[in-house]
Parts: C-alpha cells; structure tokens; sequence
C-alpha cells in the first residue's frame, strides 16, 4: 500500500501540471514518469537501510530525477519551466502537509507509527492528503481546459 501511494504522487506531479499549463500528453509519457518516479521514490526513501546520509537526501535525489525525467519524458519544456514546476509540485505538497495534514494529526492524536501501520491511513493521508493540493490544480486545469475548449469552439460557430 505504501509504495502504491509513491506511484500516485509520482502520477499526480506529472498530471497536475501538464492540466494546469494545458501541455498535451499521451500515455507512454505519463506512464513513463509515474513508473520511473514512483520506482525512484521508493528507493530514495529507504536509501537510508544502506547507506548512512544527513535526513533530507531523498528530497534531493527526487527533484533532481523529477526535473531530469521531464524534461527528458516531455521535451518541449524549457529546463526552467520543468524546474519550476517540479519546484512548485514539492511547494504544493508541503504546504498541504502543513497546513491541513499536521493539524489533523494533532487533533486526532494519530501518530506516524500508526499512520504506517494501518492501510486506510497511508492511503488517506500519505496518498490523498499529501496530493490533495495537486488533485485540486489537477481539477482546476481540467475544468479551465474545457473552459477555453467551449468558448473556441462558441467562436467558431
């Protein structure tokens, strides 16, 4: 169930963006980056069972392989565009995490260790909680696409 949530966030930071700049994307590439990210992901967090590094590491080797799997996996971006926006999928995250995760935590008294004992916790709060800002801009771009779609299509008429 864990490393089930690693693949969604990898598909949500791809996804939500491409929504919100209205980048076309096919399967192959959103595939391609969830698979490869959410597989990085997993090894990044538990690099530390190896090898003995400052906390914080994983966050650097998975915005690094982000930046260069988009830019590789969706070559129309410029390299400051795919930084930013792999630096604003982590900004998104964390202030959710911040704002809305921790509070909850701390009203429920729910502990890490129990969030990573129990399924229906890692999939509420390190799946949809964690993503819940880039499920909203997911949603937002969506909507603004079908927007912009109907009122081309109301002009052509």
């Amino acid at each position: 169930m864990v490393y089930m949530t690693h693949f969604f966030g990898a598909w949500m930071q791809f996804i939500a963006p491409m929504s919100v700049l209205d980048i076309k994307t096919n399967y192959k590439q959103k595939l391609m980056f969830t698979t490869l990210l959410g597989s990085i992901t997993i090894v990044a967090r538990n690099i530390y069972r190896w090898i003995s590094l400052p906390f914080g590491v994983h966050t650097m080797i998975f915005a690094l392989t982000a930046v260069l799997l988009m830019k590789k996996i969706v070559p129309e971006l410029s390299w400051m565009k795919t930084i930013f926006i792999i630096w604003m999928n982590m900004l998104v995250v964390t202030i959710v995490e911040i704002l809305i995760l921790f509070p909850i935590t701390l009203y429920f008294g729910v502990t890490m260790r129990q969030v990573e004992s129990n399924p229906l916790l890692i999939c509420l709060f390190s799946g949809l909680g964690s993503n819940m800002g880039l499920i909203i801009a997911w949603g937002i771009g969506k909507h603004r696409n079908r927007l912009k779609q109907s009122v081309s299509l109301g002009k052509r008429m």
